[in-house]
């Protein structure tokens, strides 16, 4: 369960508007120490969102077990709720090369070179627009990585008097594996973000917020190409905004 809840810390759109963009910066964390980083963006008009993000690993733990993802994610908000469209996630270790796509109810998968046999998507909203777009900790929630999905159950809840939303989870995978969850929410460029996501499986990894913001943090953003193997019959690459 461990290395499917690892990328947990990971189309045509239409134009947003630049003023509505938010950049997120991530540190990764494994047992309370620096893992990685990890950078999203958020961009949205209000009735349209994209989420795009890179995650990768770090000092030892980059020697140890290397890892690097890119994820593009799109869809569409509907009385405050994310409904995601499209999912693509690229990620990369000593293992494997894999890309997935998600769209239309339908998962495609090239790992290392292969196409996998098309299978059913994963039940729940995509993690990404979970956190990003429609961050909330409601009592019972059903989310995916884009490959498998993870049924969270509310055990506690307080918002403290730094305004900060704190939520712990109990959460079972669609294998019957158990883990525990905490999510800290608060705001941040007028939007709901998480500042705190961690997963325990004996060891707590997950992200913690460095700094978020209106205008790149960073400028070299290229979103990881799409293998038109993954994009299915008569379907086109992502578009830009």
């Amino acid at each position: 369960m461990a290395g499917r809840l690892t990328p947990l810390l990971p189309l045509a759109f239409a134009a947003v508007l630049p003023a509505q963009a938010l950049d997120l910066e991530y540190r990764g964390v494994i047992g309370g120490a620096e893992a990685g980083s990890a950078y999203v963006r958020v961009e949205s008009d209000g009735e349209r969102y994209r989420v795009r993000g890179r995650m990768r690993t770090h000092g030892m733990w980059d020697v140890l077990a290397p890892w690097n993802a890119r994820f593009v994610v799109t869809g569409h908000i509907e009385e405050g709720r994310a409904i995601p469209e499209t999912l693509v996630l690229h990620e990369k270790d000593r293992r494997k090369d894999r890309t997935i796509r998600v769209a239309d109810g339908v998962l495609r998968q090239l790992k290392d070179g292969k196409l996998r046999p098309e299978r059913a998507a994963p039940a729940g909203v995509d993690l990404m627009s979970a956190l990003w777009v429609h961050a909330r900790c409601e009592a019972e929630q059903v989310l995916n990585n884009g490959r498998h999905f993870y049924t969270m159950t509310r055990t506690a809840h307080a918002v403290g008097e730094d305004g900060v939303e704190r939520c712990e989870y109990n959460i079972v995978d669609d294998e019957g594996d158990r883990s525990k969850g905490r999510i800290e929410l608060a705001l941040r460029g007028g939007r709901q973000v998480p500042l705190l996501v961690l997963i325990d499986e004996g060891i707590a990894r997950g992200l913690e917020l460095v700094e978020a913001g209106r205008g790149p943090l960073f400028e070299d953003w290229e979103d990881a190409p799409v293998p038109a193997a993954v994009l299915g019959p008569d379907r086109e690459a992502p578009a830009g905004p």
